[in-house]
């Protein structure tokens, strides 16, 4: 058996900052999840919440300990958001620049861009990270009066999830992907597909973990 080592170089990692957000709305027309670019995003916290052991005694000793299914819910605080997002927090538009509140909310998508690096590199790689399925709680707003001293207050939305389907696994809400396991062709069709290209039919959308098999074929 090997030895084990801690503090070779390179090997001291760590994952920071959130960037590229995408909020996707679904598209009748499409048929997929098409994305925006979401402006002022500051910070996304996902919570995974259940997953409980439930313990099961027989014959005065425990006898089973199986866990339930795990729910993931999250926050996220930003300075601005896209307009879209308007509808899926509850304000939909009356007319034309005049929104009402306490509506229905629409269901959305999120993806963010977290970078990793290591002691030895500051940019080694970026994480992917994919939201499917939520819909947002309500949220307090404060608008405060401008003074000598300025600063900007991010607004912040919770949000829960619902799986979808991903074949072989339990259903999920997530998916990580990491840039440093995949080749250039890889990280290229996955960046296409998430932020969009400049060829006809190159919108932003959101894939669904079944969809990574034919993405990232290459």
């Amino acid at each position: 058996m090997s030895k084990l080592v801690w503090g070779d170089a390179g090997t001291k990692e760590y994952e920071v900052g959130v960037s590229k957000g995408v909020l996707f709305l679904y598209d009748d027309t499409a048929k997929k999840w098409l994305g925006q670019a979401w402006q002022g995003l500051t910070n996304v916290t996902e919570s995974p919440d259940g997953g409980d052991a439930e313990d099961f005694y027989a014959d005065n000793s425990l006898y089973a300990s199986i866990r339930g299914v795990e729910k993931l819910s999250g926050s996220i605080e930003c300075y601005m958001y896209p307009p879209a997002f308007e509808d899926c927090i509850g304000h939909n538009e009356l007319m034309k620049g005049v929104r009402i509140g306490q509506q229905s909310r629409k269901v959305f998508g999120l993806a963010y861009v977290s970078n990793v690096g290591n002691d030895q590199n500051t940019e080694a790689g970026v994480k992917y990270h994919l939201v499917y399925n939520c819909t947002a709680s309500a949220a307090e707003m404060s608008h405060d009066t401008t003074e000598d001293s300025v600063s900007l207050d991010p607004m912040s939305f919770d949000f829960d999830s619902v799986p979808v389907k991903a074949t072989g696994h339990r259903d999920t809400s997530s998916v990580t992907i990491d840039s440093r396991e995949l080749t250039s062709a890889q990280k290229t069709a996955l960046e296409t597909a998430l932020f969009g290209g400049t060829g006809d039919g190159q919108d932003s959308y959101l894939p669904y973990p079944d969809d990574f098999a034919t993405l990232l074929a290459g």
